[in-house]
């Protein structure tokens, strides 16, 4: 269900299914095998096979009888949520968060570090490394029992070598995160693209439950797309399928921080929204931001519900550009549904409605009507969570 899309194998196959049961028992337990089979569609011995590994691994355990329709009183399923610990990091923009769960994803803790505006790659591994420790001492755990920690970043992620190909928001290349942290605590680490990780979030947590086909569009200090294709996600032949924000919308616009120009990330990010506001207010528009010197986007989303015609203006245009971004979306592509997130996502009045405008403006009449739109109701965890089950992707390879 999380594997890349490619030929299946005995291997692939069981880890696949041995997923499936185990999403089906999180989200049914307590459940029989019988119930399994009828959710799943999985046959019977199957799921006898790997419901019989799960509870040799600890991973689930049997509960209560159930009741009897004719022949042997069935025995209830459950996740067995204490058997082991998992840690999911965010690399945002401007610091990591971090989430210490048990193996149901239940969040049992939560931190944040800031980066203090430091983006050297000492500092960044730095900050990820006193996030584990923080939640191992919060949760008065070691290594032993956490089986893995999941890291979600912005930017080209290598997944087999464990490093940030290229973070063009913090300005570096080859950010090896993975092993300083494999290093510093002797647990496996995997990492993976946060926008993907949002994804993985979505399709076992949030809106993209039950959907085969989807998209997900994070949007804030940057954004990127992510395809879930098939009940699987889509990385590309190098892993940089999801770059939306470095397409290019205007040929004539401003330089991004990837080197280019016109890119979407450059016409439409919360940076865009804070550079366009100052820009009117040095041409002369009067704005309620002029006297506050640093804002956010937060800030002009608060002062256009205010009544500031200027921050009104600029989420208007934010939207538009995004709007045919996500139309250029669905025209490729043609999913069941778009997932936005981030924190402009949040901004529904001015950015969201304008979207929403120019997609259904510009966007073929037969994929309108068979495309929705959502707002993610996960955030701001679906790129955490979604890094923590990464983990248990990844130790289900070891069900042979």
């Amino acid at each position: 269900m999380i594997n890349n899309l490619r030929p299946a194998n005995l291997r692939t196959v069981k880890r696949t299914n041995t997923l499936i049961v185990l999403d089906t028992i999180r989200r049914y337990g307590p459940i029989s095998r019988t119930q399994i089979a009828q959710k799943t569609n999985l046959k019977h011995p199957t799921i006898s096979n790997i419901t019989a590994e799960l509870i040799k691994r600890g991973l689930i355990k049997e509960g209560e009888l159930g009741k009897s329709s004719g022949g042997r009183k069935p025995i209830y399923l459950l996740i067995n949520s204490q058997a082991v610990n998992v840690i999911g990091l965010h690399l945002h923009s401007k610091g990591v968060m971090g989430v210490f769960c048990d193996f149901g994803i239940n969040l049992l803790d939560e931190i944040y570090v800031d980066f203090n505006d430091n983006y050297t790659e000492d500092n960044i591994k730095s900050c990820a490394i006193r996030c584990v420790q923080q939640l191992m001492f919060n949760n008065n755990v070691n290594g032993n029992k956490v089986i893995g920690i999941g890291i979600a970043a912005h930017g080209l992620v290598n997944t087999q070598e464990k490093i940030v190909s290229f973070a063009p928001n913090f300005g570096l290349k080859n950010l090896n995160l993975g092993e300083a942290i494999e290093d510093e605590f002797q647990v496996p680490v995997y990492i993976e693209n946060d926008v993907r990780a949002m994804a993985i979030g979505e399709s076992w947590f949030g809106l993209g439950r039950s959907i085969s086909d989807f998209v997900c569009l994070k949007i804030g200090h940057g954004i990127g797309a992510s395809f879930f294709i098939n009940n699987g996600l889509y990385r590309g032949v190098s892993e940089g399928a999801g770059e939306i924000g470095h397409t290019t919308i205007d040929v004539d616009g401003p330089r991004c921080a990837c080197g280019n120009f016109g890119c979407l990330q450059a016409m439409a990010s919360e940076s865009r929204i804070i550079d366009r506001v100052k820009e009117g207010i040095n041409k002369g528009y009067c704005s309620i931001l002029e006297c506050q010197g640093d804002f956010t986007s937060k800030d002009v989303n608060r002062a256009a519900h205010m009544g500031d015609l200027l921050s009104a203006k600029v989420l208007n245009e934010v939207g538009m550009y995004l709007g045919v971004g996500v139309a250029n979306i669905i025209n490729s592509l043609n999913p069941r549904l778009v997932i936005l997130g981030g924190e402009i996502a949040t901004y529904k009045k001015y950015v969201i409605k304008s979207l929403m405008d120019t997609v259904k403006r510009k966007v073929l009449q037969d994929s309108y009507k068979n495309s929705e739109i959502v707002i993610s109701d996960l955030e701001p965890y679906s790129s955490v969570k979604g890094a923590a089950l990464y983990v248990i992707d990844n130790y289900m390879k070891d069900f042979d």
